[in-house]
Formats: structure tokens, C-alpha cells, sequence
């Protein structure tokens, strides 16, 4: 009897094997795709992916995800009263036109948008005093005592006498508004850029005047005092 139950035990066992064998060999023709999203982490951050992406997660990697809403222009404006905790709206997109979903508190409506004020000014900037000219190549080609010097677009021929060229200039009662030059050496040699009025020009300069001397007065020999000679 026991060795009639092993037996159908060992049949039994058999025929599962048998058929989980035939099962295996049942493989289709073919290879499997690539998969089209690997688990690469694409990016680290929303710094690293273009502008208007974000860094989002894909369950088993992270990508950069576009098509986020920017919100619309303008400022929300200021509350006026209190009112009820009402939740109108969640995004700019949720309201209807141009309104902004401002948060008042512990509310949030759709409301039209304040436009921030322009902070340019009206009128044109003013021409460049000095054109962008190449006065000059190199050192040898202007004047002793000057250098061939860069001015941000151009070259031209810069002295080396600190605080300008000799001289003072000239007292102008009227005063030309115009700007031929900016220092002295953009003036022809005996002259001086002055400002006069609302302008800046080349004039010749003025000479100080001299300190009048008193031929009878004459240094003592302690050089302490000048006193007059008898």
C-alpha cells in the first residue's frame, strides 16, 4: 500500500517537471526593445535644466520637465477689507483674461493685475562729445612728452603734465553749449578744454598773474623778514 502511494507521489512530480520544461522552451522570435526612458538621472537640479524647466522625478530617475506656467505681468494689488477665507483660484491660469490670482491674506481671487510703473525717462541721450577716432597709432606719432593712449573706442594722444596744460582758463561771460572736447590734449597745442558755461571748448589759457615785487624790499640775511633796504 505505502509503496503504492510513493509510486503515484513520483508520477505526480514527474508530470509537473515534465510540463514546466515544455513550458520554458516556448520562447518567441524577436528581442525586446530599448527600453525609451532608462533610469539616467538627467539632471541634478532646477538650475541645471533651460529656462522655464524644472527638475522633476520620473520614479526612477529625474528629467527636465517643460511647459510650467510663468505667471502673468503686473503686481497684485492691496487689500481693501477683510473678507471670508475663500480659495478662488490656485494659479494665474485659473482666472479668466488677464487676472492674477492674488493672495489676500488667508483668501485668494482672481483680480486685475497692478502695472509696475516705467522707470525710463523721456528724451535721447545726449551725442558722444567725442567721436571714436584714431588720432593716433603709436607713441612716435604725437607730440614729446605725450603717449598714444586708448579712450575706450578710439586712440589719441594723451600728455603726461598732471592736471593739464599750464595756464588757467579765460573768464567768457556767454557761454556756448557745446561739447568739442574732454581734456586737454584733445585741444591743438596752446590751447585748453575750459567749461565756461554749459559747454566745453578749446580756448588759449590765461597766464596767472604775476606777484607784484617791491624793487626797495630785499631778504635779510636770517631770511626771516623782508624789510625795505635804506
Amino acid at each position: 500500500m505505502l509503496s503504492c502511494l510513493f509510486l503515484l507521489k513520483s508520477l505526480l512530480a514527474l508530470g509537473s517537471l515534465t510540463s514546466w520544461v515544455a513550458a520554458g522552451e516556448h520562447v518567441k522570435a524577436g528581442e525586446c526593445p530599448p527600453d525609451k526612458n532608462p533610469c539616467r538621472e538627467l539632471c541634478q537640479g532646477d538650475e541645471s535644466c533651460p529656462a522655464r524647466q524644472k527638475c522633476c522625478g520620473t520614479g526612477c530617475s529625474r528629467v527636465c520637465r517643460g511647459g510650467l506656467p510663468e505667471g502673468r505681468k503686473g503686481d497684485c494689488p492691496r487689500p481693501v477689507r477683510k473678507q471670508s477665507c475663500f480659495q478662488r483660484c490656485i494659479t494665474d491660469e485659473t482666472c479668466p483674461g488677464t487676472k492674477k490670482c492674488c493672495t489676500f491674506g488667508c483668501n485668494k481671487h482672481c483680480v486685475v493685475p497692478v502695472s509696475k510703473p516705467k522707470l525710463e525717462s523721456g528724451g535721447e541721450c545726449p551725442a558722444d562729445p567725442l567721436p571714436c577716432e584714431e588720432l593716433c597709432d603709436r607713441d612716435e606719432s604725437c607730440p614729446q612728452g605725450h603717449k598714444c593712449c586708448s579712450t575706450g573706442c578710439g586712440h589719441s594722444c594723451r600728455g603726461d603734465i598732471e592736471g593739464g596744460r599750464a595756464g588757467d582758463c579765460p573768464h567768457i561771460l556767454v557761454g556756448l553749449c557745446s561739447v568739442n572736447c574732454v581734456m586737454d590734449e584733445n585741444c591743438q597745442a596752446g590751447e585748453k578744454c575750459c567749461e565756461p558755461g554749459c559747454g566745453r571748448f578749446c580756448v588759449p589759457p590765461v597766464q596767472p598773474p604775476e606777484l607784484a615785487t617791491n624793487p626797495s624790499w630785499a631778504p635779510r640775511s636770517d631770511s626771516a623778514l623782508e624789510t625795505p633796504v635804506p
